[in-house]
């Protein structure tokens, strides 16, 4: 194996720990988003791990991202109650999404102003909030799904933009940290 090829593995295999690590703390700051007395989101910024690890490691390292930053949070903070596997679904198609459309349809764009927000707004219009809402629905709600899904959707308004504000502010760094770290 050639030395690049290891400096490259062994840093997106640190990176990733540590946004594992920075997401399952993350996932504990949170805010309550109540639409008239209902809770209808819980709102927490450790999904930008995810999309960081997925746009500067790639799709593999991004989903085993979700899945243990998903799996840790819930071990130490049973909020909700015991574990469910399912929701780790949206964690584990969510980072082949991201880089699909940061790093494949976007390609040939240079500029973070076009790839982060519709990156972001996709991941989370197409895969978060259905397959969650689905979930919460099938496993925990009294609500018909697209009651639900109307009011999780305005949680939208609030997510996109900064997880998009975020990212602006770190991918950036962390490309620019990828490309010391594995010459």
């Amino acid at each position: 194996m050639k030395k690049t090829t290891l400096r490259k593995n062994l840093f997106y295999l640190t990176a990733t720990a540590v946004m594992v690590a920075m997401g399952t703390a993350l996932s504990f700051v949170t805010v309550q988003i109540p639409i008239g007395g209902v809770i209808i989101k819980q709102f927490s910024v450790w999904l930008v791990t995810v999309y960081l690890v997925s746009i500067i490691c790639g799709p593999l390292y991004g989903m085993a991202a979700g899945f243990l930053c998903d799996l840790f949070s819930t071990l130490l903070n049973p909020a909700g109650g015991g574990y469910n596997p399912f929701f780790a679904a949206a964690h584990i198609i969510a980072p082949v999404v991201i880089w699909l459309i940061y790093a494949v349809a976007f390609k040939k764009v240079k500029s973070v102003f076009i790839k982060i927000p519709v990156t972001v707004a996709v991941t989370q219009a197409i895969v978060y909030l259905p397959i969650n809402t689905f979930l919460i629905w099938y496993f925990y709600s009294s609500k018909g799904f697209f009651e639900l899904l109307a009011t999780r959707s305005l949680s939208l308004i609030i997510e996109i933009p900064v997880f998009t504000a975020l990212l602006f502010a770190l991918v950036p760094l962390a490309k620019k940290l990828a490309e010391k770290i594995v010459k």
